[in-house]
Order: C-alpha cells, then structure tokens, then sequence
C-alpha cells in the first residue's frame, strides 16, 4: 500500500511545476501580444494603406461629382438632339424664312432684274404691284412670297414657282406659259383667262381658286387640289388631270377633251354641258356628278361606277363603258350610238328614247321584272325602235 505522505507531495510538487509553466505561457503571451500591436501599428502606418485610403477618398469624390452630372448631361444631351433637328428644320426652311422678312418694293425688284439677277428663291414679294410687268423668261422665284401680290396681264413665261406661296394672289389675264407651280399654294388666287398652257401645277394648292376662262392644255395638274375651284368655260384639253381632286369644283362648259382624269376625284362636281370626248375617266369618282347636256363621245368610263346618275340627254357616243355599273342611272335620250356597252349594268336604268344605234350590248345586264331596264322609246343597236 502506498504512503500517502509520499502521495501528497509528489502532487504539490506537480502543482508548483504547472503554475511556473503557466507563468512561462503568460509571459510569453504577453510578448507575442505586444509583438502583434506593434506589427498591427507598422502596416496601418505604411505609405502604401495612406496612398490606398488617399486614393479611395479621390474615387468617391469623383463618384459624388459624376452622380451630380448625370442630370445636366441627360439635359444637355436633350439641348443638343434639339437643338440638331432645329438646325435641320432651319437649313429646310430658309427659304420660307426669307420670304418672312419685309417686302422689298416693286422698284428693287425690277431694279434687280434689269441688273441681270433672276435667282429669287424664297423672296418675299407680298401685296406687291407688279401688273402688267414683263419679266424674263425662266425667272426663279420657287419658294416666294406671292401671298395677295398683284401679277394681272404679268408676263411670266417658264417661270420657277415651285413651292411658292400665291395664296389669293391676283394672276387675271396673267401669261404663264410654261411656267411651273408644283407645290405652289393657289387657293384663292385668281386666275382668270390666265395662259398655263402647258404649265406644271402637280400637287399644287387651287382650292377655290378663281380659273374661269383659263387655258390649261396640255397641262399637268397631277394630284393637285382643285376643289371647289370655279373652272368655268375652262380649256383643259389634253389636260393631266390624274389623282386630282375636284370635288365640288364649276366645271360648266369647261373643255375636257382627251384630258386625263385616271382616279381623279368629280365628287359632286358640275361638268354641265361640258366636253368630255375621249377623256379617260378610268376609276374616276362620280358620285353626285352633274352631268347634264355633256359630251362624252369616246370617253373612257370602262368598270366605272354611274350608279344612278342623271345622265339624261349626254352623248357616249362611241364610249367604252364596257363593264360600267348604270345601275338606276337615268339615261333617258342619251346618244349611246356605238358605244360598248359589253358586261355593263343597266338594271333599273331609263333608257326611254335613248340611242343604242350599233352599241355592244354583248352579255349587257338589262335586268329582269322590277329591276328590268326602261327601253321605251329606244332606238335599239339594229336600228329598231323598242315599243
């Protein structure tokens, strides 16, 4: 059995043994300790950590700066887009823009013609007197001014007016020949016995323009806007007429002699007693035309629509109406002496003393019972007359 004395003092001597290790470990904790402070004091005092947090405060300064131009820089870059379609707009209209500053008199205009100018693009000669002048041929004046100028018996031979504006500008009489006005603005102006023979007019403005008595052989009035112009008595024989618009436009005893009138718009136009032979109507508007007492001889209406016109007493001689709705159409002493008549739709229309002499009633609807056309009095293509 062991001693317990000897027991007890091994296990002191123990204790003692690992308190003098611990003392060893504490100090030698504290030297790591203070090694590690002074480690930690050298790298948060090193030239490259200052440059680095030196750095860093210059980024967010440049961060704050550029957060505070996104704004101005989205408006300038509104400014400058707007400010490039202005230009653009300003380099289109500088014409238009010239033509708004004060008028030059009748005397600097002629003044400078005399001197040999003839560019006058974008001029504005507005309320001017200029009657009666005589001005050189092949003058330029597209994109002027004109509006209400006074240019009656004026000889303006092959003149440039493109673009211009003669909004109810006075042209009585005026001697335009050859002269061209396409995208001009007309309306209002005053035309009256003009000579525009063979002048250019396409796309151009004529609205309720006065062009009574005017001579337009020959001229192309492609698209242009003639409604409710007063073409009264108006010369327009072999006249380009197609894609115009003429609704509503006086067309009275107006000369319309092999014009062409291809998709022309005659909307509730009055072409009374007016010359149509041999004119191309093809898919040509008539709704509400007046038609009374016209000459249609050799017109081309082939697959158009005269629905219930009043056509009573017109000539179609030798017209081609080949598969032409004449539905209800009132016909009544109409010439159709030769005319083609081939596939047409002549159901419920008044024939009653018409003239179908030698026409082409080949697969012709003429209708049956209620809707069978009125053939009274009517002198049918063998000569007979229908009972």
């Amino acid at each position: 059995m062991a001693d317990p004395e000897l027991d007890l003092a091994s296990l002191v001597a123990r204790m003692e043994k690992l308190e003098e290790q611990q003392d060893i470990v504490a100090k030698y904790a504290v030297k790591i300790k203070r090694q590690l402070d002074h480690l930690t004091e050298q790298f948060n005092t090193r030239p490259e950590l200052q440059q680095m947090e030196s750095l860093q405060e210059v980024i967010a300064n440049l961060s704050e700066a550029v957060a505070n131009l996104r704004q101005p820089s989205a408006t300038i870059t509104s400014e400058e887009s707007s400010a490039e379609l202005q230009e653009e707009q300003e380099t289109d209209d500088v014409a238009q823009e010239e033509s708004l500053e004060t008028a030059i008199s009748a005397e600097e205009f002629c003044r400078r013609i005399e001197e040999g100018e003839k560019d006058f693009t974008g001029i504005n000669l507005a309320e001017v007197d200029l009657t009666g002048k005589r001005f050189p041929n092949g003058l330029n004046l597209s994109q002027a001014n004109l509006t209400k100028t006074k240019l009656g018996r004026a000889s303006l031979r092959a003149v440039n007016m493109i673009g211009a504006n003669l909004t109810e500008a006075e042209l009585a009489k005026a001697d335009l020949f050859q002269a061209n006005l396409s995208y001009a603005d007309l309306e209002k102006a005053n035309f009256g016995q003009a000579n525009l023979a063979a002048a250019k007019l396409e796309e151009a403005n004529l609205q309720e323009a006065n062009l009574i008595g005017i001579d337009l052989q020959q001229a192309s009035l492609y698209g242009a806007n003639l409604s409710e112009a007063n073409l009264n008595e108006a010369d327009l024989v072999q006249a380009n007429l197609a894609q115009a618009d003429l609704t509503g436009a006086n067309l009275i005893q107006a000369n319309l002699s092999e014009a062409n009138l291809d998709e022309a718009n005659l909307e509730l136009a009055n072409l009374t007693v007016a010359d149509l032979s041999k004119a191309n109507l093809n898919n040509t508007r008539l709704n509400e035309v007046k038609l009374s007492g016209t000459d249609m001889t050799g017109v081309n209406l082939m697959g158009a629509s005269l629905r219930g016109l009043n056509l009573s007493g017109v000539c179609l001689s030798s017209a081609n109406l080949c598969g032409t709705n004449l539905y209800g159409a009132d016909l009544s002493g109409a010439n159709l002496s030769s005319a083609d008549l081939q596939a047409a739709d002549l159901r419920q229309a008044n024939l009653e003393q018409a003239n179908l002499s030698q026409a082409n009633l080949h697969e012709t609807n003429l209708g049956e019972g209620d809707e069978q056309a009125n053939l009274n009095g009517a002198i049918m293509p063998d000569g007979t007359i229908n009972d």
